[in-house]
């Protein structure tokens, strides 16, 4: 539990929409001099409105990938090895393990689904882009090795699935891709490079997007590669940390100072190049209102476009958990 040692810090993690919900992780996390993770929920809030739901809690979450009929997403043990992959179901009900890494074993930052294979990067040994099939009861019936990891790019930082390919974008920026159903060391094709750390690789029209940090929201053609197109970001995201995208749309979730985020902003960027609309997020009344309960606590949110929005902790689950 939580101790006045250090100042105890919460937030937004991820986002990815549902056709009816958007997901989105929160951590908490108290720091004194060295960060102790406190806890991590995934949640849940209908794009009509309504009151967020934490559907799973833990110890931290990566970003959710949706299917047809649940989301997926990455359980981690922050660096202890033996994370896993779960899957959420919409209609309700417990989260169910998909895949299960080895002791010693981690989850990249790269994950995406076709509805019929997990793509992931493991970081184990040398690392490596891993497929796992889920079977009809959602298990994991074994993994394939597409592309056995090699220095400098252990995993993958982003995994995206664009028709019969399977795209990824390693953390120094060499973007690759592979043809589809998975294969064991499959050949590799180059299309480019981005710049470093790249995030959330998603479909974005007929073209590839993710979240250049500091540069805003890059595109690319997933199949033959060419230019980088840039999609600019308005100033109260300037430091952004996570996206979704509608068809329509993008979602940023960041703040104006990378030194001091105490208040989120959630900006719309329409694809086309329309005019970009903000609406800002307080992420917590105070630390300690949240510190009793950190363990087990989300951080809940309503937002509402162009106008300001409380957040705060709410106590639901249980556990103690770490920055998502």
């Amino acid at each position: 539990m939580p101790t006045d040692a250090g100042p105890v810090a919460a937030g937004f993690g991820t986002i990815a929409a549902s056709p009816s919900a958007l997901y989105f992780t929160t951590y908490v996390d108290q720091n004194d001099g060295v960060s102790l993770a406190l806890g991590g929920s995934l949640m849940s809030i209908p794009l009509g409105g309504g009151a967020p739901t934490q559907v799973a809690s833990g110890l931290g979450f990566k970003k959710p990938f949706m299917t047809a009929t649940g989301a997926i997403v990455g359980e981690t043990l922050l660096n202890q090895g033996g994370d896993s992959i779960i899957f959420v179901p919409f209609s309700g009900g417990a989260p169910t393990t998909i895949v299960a890494l080895a002791d010693g074993n981690i989850l990249g930052n790269g994950m995406a689904t076709d509805g019929t294979f997990v793509y992931y990067g493991e970081i184990g040994g040398q690392g490596s882009v891993q497929a796992s099939q889920i079977d009809a009861d959602g298990a994991d019936a074994g993994p394939v090795t597409i592309v056995p990891g090699t220095f400098p790019n252990p995993s993958p930082d982003v995994i995206g699935v664009f028709g019969q390919r399977l795209m990824f974008i390693y953390p120094q920026g060499q973007i690759e891709s592979v043809a589809l159903p998975p294969q064991a060391n499959s050949p590799v094709t180059t299309l480019g490079t981005a710049m470093p750390g790249p995030e959330d690789l998603v479909p974005c029209g007929t073209d590839a997007c993710w979240l250049a940090l500091g540069n805003g929201i890059d595109e690319i053609n997933p199949l033959d590669g060419g230019a980088i197109q840039v999609h600019s970001l308005i100033s109260a995201v300037a430091h952004q940390w996570d996206y979704a995208f509608d068809g329509t749309s993008f979602y940023v979730i960041g703040s104006d100072s990378s030194s001091s985020p105490t208040v989120q902003s959630l900006a719309m960027v329409p694809f086309d190049g329309g005019s970009p609309v903000d609406g800002h997020l307080n992420v917590l009344a105070s630390a300690r209102d949240c510190r009793d309960s950190a363990a087990r606590n989300g951080v809940v949110v309503e937002v509402a476009r162009g106008s300001r929005a409380a957040a705060g902790c709410i106590a639901s689950g249980s556990g103690e958990g770490s920055e998502a």
